[in-house]
């Protein structure tokens, strides 16, 4: 099989699956001629055509001729004789080699000198022979070396890389595998740059977004029970090739949680004698404890299997304290140093009046200012993950039934 009519038969094939495929890279490509040929041939096997013929790795092996065959039927011929006898004979583009026509001449030109007369018609005819004789050895082995370019040289042929995704990360694999033997996901050439890519897993003290660009670091991938896939790079999921969206602040509020229950963090009173919790509150109406509405944060906001601590028993609790909350500042429980995963700041205002319709009826509108903080155990510092103003409006036949009603009706979302 003559090594140009194969570049000329893979150049076709891919030619005339770029009319046909979304995307013109190689590798889909390849994939969509072998789907077309249903698969007769793998489609690395394409992709090596594609290397050897268009990019001109000669360092790729040539097909065998089975596959050529196989190609040929892909641009709707029998095979590589019936695509040689409708493209190549009857093409009036296609030339006699000049290798043949070079040949022709000189034995035209041998044959004029041998019709010559005179004294030198010996020399001329030893001339000739040899003449003859070293130019079809150099044609012979000028086109052994078109046809097999790989004869005396060394075998350069390396093996196309393969990778495949392993639980949370591409990992090298052997090309000959079609399927991971263990996990079953897909085999594919390997990527520098996807096989970067891995699966995360966060919590709300992650860094998301880059502090230099605001650009988000994460991109998600939402699954049919609603719960959230965090990876590392944008592109396509690696197990069902859905587009990985980037994250938001609003999906981080949403589906991330504050905290995370541990397996031995259970429900904690307040006199804890421990020096580490899960939670600690701190609200405050003016420079007093809001107890009623801590309470309540306890009950309606956080998991109920969380270890939860009021801050109080110091002097530094008051709202200089919370509006200058600095990322290093630490906690003291009854002048005793304590550290906790997760810390609620809040401001309470309450304003009563009379309903004008009701004489007595009393209002309470309720604005409810606060800030959530996760510690960064990285570099010991707090990390600010919500700041949010909620109001609510509580009305009773006192005032203790009225504020009691706007706290009932908080919407912390």
């Amino acid at each position: 099989m003559d090594h140009h009519i194969i570049q000329q038969i893979v150049e076709k094939m891919f030619d005339k699956a770029k009319k046909s495929c979304s995307s013109h890279a190689p590798n889909a490509l390849s994939k969509h001629i072998a789907d077309e040929s249903d698969y007769e041939f793998n489609y690395r096997t394409a992709e090596r055509a594609y290397k050897r013929y268009i990019d001109n790795n000669t360092g790729i092996g040539a097909p065998i001729p089975e596959t050529i065959n196989s190609f040929c039927k892909y641009l709707d011929c029998d095979n590589y004789k019936d695509y040689v006898e409708k493209n190549i004979k009857n093409d009036p583009k296609t030339e006699e080699p000049k290798d043949k026509k070079e040949l022709d001449n000189i034995e035209g030109n041998t044959t004029d000198l041998e019709s010559e007369g005179g004294e030198n018609n010996k020399k001329n005819r030893r001339w000739i022979l040899t003449l003859k004789i070293t130019t079809a050895f150099a044609l012979t082995f000028i086109i052994y070396q078109l046809v097999n370019p790989t004869i005396g040289k060394k075998n350069t042929i390396q093996p196309i890389e393969c990778m495949t995704w392993s639980v949370n990360h591409y990992e090298k694999i052997d090309c000959d595998f079609q399927l991971h033997p263990e996990y079953g996901t897909k085999v594919e050439p390997y990527d520098a740059y996807k096989s970067k890519m891995k699966k995360l897993k966060v919590n709300a003290s992650y860094d998301f977004f880059s502090k230099e660009t605001g650009r988000p670091l994460v991109w998600y991938y939402k699954t049919k029970k609603g719960t959230l896939e965090y990876f590392n790079l944008p592109g396509f999921h690696p197990l069902n090739g859905e587009t990985l969206k980037k994250i938001t602040q609003g999906m981080i509020e949403k589906y991330i949680p504050i905290h995370i229950t541990k397996p031995d963090s259970f429900v904690s009173s307040d006199n804890i004698s421990s020096t580490n919790a899960d939670i600690a509150i701190l609200v405050l109406d003016g420079n007093d404890f809001d107890n009623q509405l801590t309470s309540a944060l306890k009950t309606n906001y956080f998991n109920k299997k969380s270890s939860i601590v009021r801050l109080k028993g110091s002097d530094i609790y008051d709202e200089n304290f919370i509006s200058n909350f600095s990322t290093n500042e630490k906690l003291f429980l009854n002048t005793k140093s304590i550290k906790v995963d997760t810390l609620f700041l809040g401001v309470s205002k309450y304003d009563f009046h009379n309903n004008i319709d009701k004489k007595d009826m009393i209002i309470c509108n309720l604005q409810f200012d606060f800030q959530i903080h996760i510690h960064n155990n990285n570099n010991n510092n707090w990390k600010e993950v919500i700041t949010k103003t909620t109001t609510s409006i509580g009305t009773g036949y006192s005032i203790t039934e009225a504020k009691t009603n706007a706290i009932k009706k908080i919407n912390y979302e």
